[in-house]
């Protein structure tokens, strides 16, 4: 999956948000669902309802994923998501970098 442009942009010229980061961001690899089936980038997400959208804007759920689709999509990002780029950087295994 691919980052918003304007956030890559931005943890690139931010001295804070290393961009080694990046690649070990659970939002890259891991999807949440929520008990529904409502699909989301990450957990931070799902308690944001940023849910992803299907083309007629309506929310989309598990089984109407396809899985040979997903793999570039972009992930909805906001300000909360450079919790886990700041530093070492930061998911449900710890840190991104040592």
């Amino acid at each position: 999956c691919a980052l918003a442009p304007w956030k890559v942009s931005k943890v690139r010229t931010d001295p804070n948000l290393p961009p080694a980061t990046i690649d070990g961001l659970m939002c890259r690899n891991t999807i949440s669902v929520g008990w529904r089936g409502e699909v989301y980038d990450c957990d931070f997400n799902q308690q944001l309802g940023m849910q992803w959208q299907s083309p007629d804007e309506s929310g989309l759920l598990l089984w109407d994923v396809d899985p040979n689709k997903i793999d570039n999509r972009e992930i909805m990002t906001g300000d909360h998501c450079f919790g886990c780029t700041a530093g070492a950087g930061s998911s449900c295994g710890g840190a991104n970098v040592a």
